[in-house]
């Protein structure tokens, strides 16, 4: 199965896009993004963390709440692994903390985010 990636570096769609011109998917989409995005403190990462860049892999169950133990590092762009690892703790860290309830997600859609891929950029955090 092939997961979704969404990318925290991408900044919410213009305002004047209506909600309905925009395709159903990229709503949840985008609104998942912007939920990790609020519990996502990058700018308390330091200069070495900030300068990477790591892709998270998350299962989540059918209520969208992210299963602990599915949460992995799957990829990081800086050659230096501490820095990558803080980066990777403070990504699990906003994954798990917005999704103690649950995201809100669409049911019938489970098969298209039951399993994701996030790329962590703090250097374009929104």
């Amino acid at each position: 199965m092939r997961a979704l990636v969404l990318i925290l570096a991408i900044a919410a769609p213009a305002a004047a896009q209506t909600t309905a011109s925009v395709p159903a998917s990229e709503l949840w989409e985008r609104d998942l993004r912007a939920a990790v995005a609020a519990c996502w403190n990058a700018a308390a990462l330091d200069p070495e963390a900030a300068a990477a860049q790591v892709t998270v892999r998350v299962t989540f169950d059918r209520a969208a709440r992210p299963l602990a133990d599915s949460i992995a590092l799957i990829g990081a762009t800086d050659g230096n692994p501490a820095a990558a690892e803080r980066l990777y703790q403070s990504a699990r860290r906003a994954i798990l903390r917005c999704g103690r309830t649950g995201y809100s997600l669409p049911p019938e859609t489970f098969a298209l985010w039951q399993d994701m891929e996030f790329l962590f950029d703090p250097e374009n955090a929104p």
